[in-house]
């Protein structure tokens, strides 16, 4: 039974992109030849990998998701004008990416894929755009860096669609993504947090173990030093590779979601300010959503910002500060919610680290119920 539900799982993607393969193929035979035929070899191709993997799932959609014939015609039907095609593609390449079958290498195909379309008047082509987009970015590639930032920048410019339905399922997106990251970026917080706890138990642990030990090999290792100082020099200079292929290695792993989040924070103050952003892959943004979107931020995960240092800092450097400011410069009732609706978090939940921060928050707030205001 269960290797009968894995055949299932892996025939499932060749049953769920064949139909959409065959209109590709169908609607194509005319005006498109190299449509039809890129969409035939990946049929073709689906068939191969499912008998050759036919007992390794996680081989299977790993195969998928390296062969570029299998993406190539949807990423080439995208390239024509005509909407049926585009949809069809798209709605294919969500499924892909949800199945984890797209590898990270073939993203900024896909980003350029979606820029190009952001100026098409079919609603129906922006939506599917839109539910690729969070598909990807909450999927098990994690996309992060530059390919998230610009996969939020799509988002944002849909927003500033004129069509109201392209704008509300743009500002939704943009919201579930945005706490996802948060979500993640604690995650990964709690993790660090519970290793470094574990190591430090390990360690104690052991440091008992090696100073009973420590005595005994003192003696043995006295002669044995004499013998290895020639042999020091070349030790010296193994450790510093060492050390730099380590430092190679953290530096590659900075690009995680608690990155990500930082930064994201970060750029929503800079276009809340009317400035501009550092990572954030968008030109403007009104203050009234960067508002909303700090204070949903700040009311799901206030806990990241208490056990983080960073985002303390940019909680009291940067957002705090920013708010003050905007008070002084109300202009509209939008805002003026926004903002009391981004106080109320702040001093619901971090009156304890921010006092004076709130203090000034209670002061304004009492100003401003005053009959000449």
């Amino acid at each position: 039974k269960k290797n009968k539900k894995l055949n299932n799982h892996k025939m499932g993607l060749l049953r769920v992109l064949q139909p959409h393969l065959h209109t590709l193929s169908f609607e194509t035979r005319k005006k498109h030849p190299n449509i039809k035929q890129a969409a035939e070899r990946a049929v073709m191709k689906l068939r191969s990998l499912e008998e050759k993997y036919s007992d390794d799932d996680d081989g299977y959609i790993k195969a998928v998701s390296e062969a570029e014939d299998i993406i190539e015609p949807f990423l080439l039907a995208c390239n024509t004008k005509q909407a049926k095609l585009i949809e069809v593609s798209i709605s294919s390449i969500q499924k892909l990416i949800s199945r984890s079958a797209v590898s990270i290498n073939t993203v900024p195909k896909l980003l350029d894929v979606f820029s190009q379309h952001l100026t098409n008047n079919d609603e129906n082509v922006l939506i599917k755009i839109l539910q690729a987009l969070v598909t990807l970015m909450t999927s098990d590639i994690g996309l992060h860096g530059e390919p998230l930032s610009k996969s939020l920048g799509i988002c944002f410019r849909l927003r500033n669609h004129r069509s109201p339905v392209i704008h509300q399922t743009a500002s939704a997106t943009l919201r579930q993504v945005t706490i996802m990251l948060f979500e993640n970026a604690l995650r990964e917080k709690n993790e660090k947090n519970n290793n470094n706890n574990d190591n430090e138990e390990k360690n104690d642990n052991d440091n008992n173990e090696i100073n009973n030990d420590k005595k005994q090999k003192d003696k043995e290792n006295k002669d044995e030093d004499e013998n290895n100082n020639n042999n020091s020099n070349n030790d010296d200079d193994d450790d510093d590779d060492e050390k730099k292929e380590k430092k190679e290695k953290g530096e590659k792993l900075k690009e995680t979601y608690t990155t990500d989040s930082y930064h994201l924070l970060e750029d929503f103050c800079n276009l809340a300010a009317g400035d501009e952003p550092n990572w954030l892959d968008c030109a403007e943004l009104s203050a009234e959503f960067s508002f909303e979107l700090i204070e949903s931020i700040l009311s799901s995960h206030p806990s990241l910002f208490k056990i983080a240092e960073e985002f303390t800092k940019l909680l009291k450097d940067r957002v705090c500060p920013l708010v003050i400011k905007c008070l002084k410069l109300i202009t509209s009732f939008p805002l003026v919610t926004r903002l009391f609706r981004l106080i109320n978090s702040v001093v619901k939940n971090f009156s304890t680290i921010l006092i004076a921060e709130c203090e000034v928050f209670l002061s304004r707030l009492i100003r401003s119920l005053r009959v000449e205001n």
